[in-house]
């Protein structure tokens, strides 16, 4: 009997730790223990308890609120003779790849993501302002991109927005 009882718990502990459940916002990103990756999307699937790792990703519309320094000049900011451009953008993202936005966060972290679109971002919007005037692109408040630039972090921009764009002129005197 008390093999009986044994033999149901350690059953129940398998089936329990086996049965995952991903629902529509996400994906379930399955590792195995050789080093294999597959990805699930919504519903019900057994993996094998203790060989699979599960990671869930959502995959639902993201919002990131970034503000960028740029000099129209191509100089470090704290260099700037032009004067610094600070721009406030807002982002609307999805993940399009779950494989490859883990990778990128276990090589960049979180932040990371960002500081790397930010990056994409200023070396395009410092090709646009040298391009044309301030004033008419301060008049425009969606900003066409290249989607391929973001797809290495598992990512799909859907929307650029500006917000607000201000100059500031720096002092060219120093001590």
């Amino acid at each position: 009997m008390r093999k009986v009882i044994i033999f149901v718990l350690v059953f129940l502990i398998v089936l329990f730790t086996s049965v995952i459940v991903v629902d529509e916002r996400q994906n379930a990103v399955i590792t195995s223990y050789n080093g294999k990756t597959r990805v699930e999307t919504s519903g019900i699937y057994i993996t094998r308890p203790f060989w699979d790792k599960v990671t869930y990703v959502f995959i639902n519309e993201r919002t990131a609120l970034l503000s960028l320094a740029i000099s129209p000049d191509n100089k470090n900011v704290e260099s700037a003779t032009l004067g610094v451009i600070n721009v406030q953008v807002l982002i609307n993202y999805h993940v399009t790849n779950p494989v490859e936005y883990l990778s990128a966060i276990r090589k960049l972290g979180k932040p990371g993501i960002s500081e790397q679109i930010s990056k994409i971002l200023i070396a395009d919007l410092t090709d646009k302002i040298n391009t044309t005037t301030l004033d008419k692109f301060n008049q425009e408040t969606f900003i066409t991109f290249d989607k391929a630039k973001f797809s290495y972090l598992g990512i799909s921009i859907d929307q650029i927005s500006l917000l607000t764009i201000t100059q500031n002129f720096m002092s060219t005197l120093k001590n």
